[in-house]
């Protein structure tokens, strides 16, 4: 998605079977160290926002976030 236009976004995403109007979840550790995880979530949703794809954000303890990734229980 990294430097596609807009119409390119759309069209992977369309081909992929993402459902019109969806928002996923973002969801990231608040308890992170060495980076600055809601920044960086807030620049992604910014940049998904920029391709009319919206995206909500929710922070969880890093166990948490661990557990739904290594359980599959997560959108992004």
């Amino acid at each position: 998605m990294l430097g596609g236009t807009r119409e390119q976004v759309k069209s992977l995403l369309r081909d992929g079977g993402w459902p019109q109007g969806a928002t996923p979840v973002l969801l990231i550790p608040g308890d992170a160290s060495g980076i600055n995880a809601p920044k960086l979530a807030e620049t992604m949703t910014a940049m998904l926002g920029g391709a009319d794809i919206p995206v909500r954000v929710k922070i969880e303890p890093s166990s948490m976030v661990r557990a739904a990734l290594e359980g599959g229980a997560h959108e992004l």
